[in-house]
Order: structure tokens, then sequence, then C-alpha cells
């Protein structure tokens, strides 16, 4: 009887490790498939405009570039991948600004501007950094997650977007940028 317990205790055991294993499986294939139907940014469709300021009181409209285009970083002081990546987008910023291209990039976050301010004062943010009051912009923008990286040509146009980090492709990322010279000619990587 103990002999024919055992058996049986090893079959469950057997049993509920395959059932482990299958579970693991699917799951992994419903977050794919979930990252796939998520909505973000789509290279080709208009952003809407949003009169706004950067946290210094300076005046700018978010999706009508001054210049040939518009590069937003979304982020949150919150989000550690963001503060790792920190280092590569002011090497982006200040390498935008060093090309002398008409070039605009706004590190752009929905989270109170006090939070922002504090940090910016810690020196995270070497770039103009645009406060959202409300997550309708970032909604709009279909923005759903952090970091995201979006460049916008001067007609409102999305013409590259990035979720997720940029550390391992910062050069490509940074040539993709400073290289759109017409409409669509950039499909990123949405």
């Amino acid at each position: 009887m103990k002999r024919m317990d055992s058996v049986f205790v090893n079959a469950a055991f057997i049993c509920l490790s395959l059932l482990i294993v299958v579970l693991g499986f699917r799951i992994h294939q419903l977050k794919e498939l979930v990252d796939e139907i998520r909505p973000r940014p789509r290279v080709g469709e208009w952003v809407p405009t949003y009169p706004a300021s950067t946290l210094d009181g300076s005046p700018v409209t978010l999706g009508d570039p001054q210049g040939r285009l518009q590069v937003f970083y979304f982020f949150s002081p919150a989000c550690p991948v963001c503060k790792e990546m920190e280092s590569q987008i002011a090497a982006i910023h200040q390498r935008i600004v060093d090309s002398g291209e008409l070039v605009e990039m706004y590190g752009v976050s929905a989270v109170p501007a006090d939070m922002l301010r504090g940090y910016v004062a810690e020196g995270q943010s070497r770039y103009p950094v645009v406060q959202l009051e409300s997550r309708k912009m970032v909604s709009l923008m279909q923005v759903h997650s952090v970091p995201t990286m979006i460049v916008v040509d001067r007609e409102g146009i999305v013409q590259w977007a990035h979720v997720g980090p940029v550390d391992d492709a910062v050069e490509q990322t940074l040539d993709a940028i400073l290289s759109i010279e017409q409409p669509h000619l950039l499909h990123g990587d949405n």
C-alpha cells in the first residue's frame, strides 16, 4: 500500500510539474500577444499639438516643431530603467545640440511638477523637461509605458518611435533621428 501511495505521489508531482511548465509557457505567449496589441505611438500618424511649458517656464508646443523635428522622451523619475538610461539620453540631447540641426528635444512626464523639479535638481536631467498636467496628452500620443522615445516631423507626424530602453542602440537611434530629412523615410521599431 505504501508503494502504491508513493507511486501516486510521484505521478501527481510529475503532473503538477508539467502543468507549471505549460502554464509558464502560456503566460510567456500571452505577454508577447499583449505587447503586440498594446497601443503605442505609430509611425505615420499625427500627434496632437499641446501647448505646455518647460519646468523653467519656457513656452513650447508639443507636436508642432519650430524646427525640423521634435524628439520626445517620455519618462518617470520613479522608473529605474529611465534612471539607468539618463546618461545615454543626455548624450543624445547633447549630440543633437552639437549637430546644429533644427531639432528640439524634450523630456516629457506626467508626474507632479515638484517631483520633476527634484529630479532635475539632482542633476538627473540635462535637457528641457515638460510636465504634462494630465495624462490625457500621454494617452493621445499612445504612450502607455516608459521609457518611450518619439520623433515628430514639422508636420506633426510620428517618424520614429521606440518603447523601452535605448541604451544598446543610442548611436543608431541618434543617427536615425538626425538623418530624417523627409516625412516617412524612417520606419522605426514600433
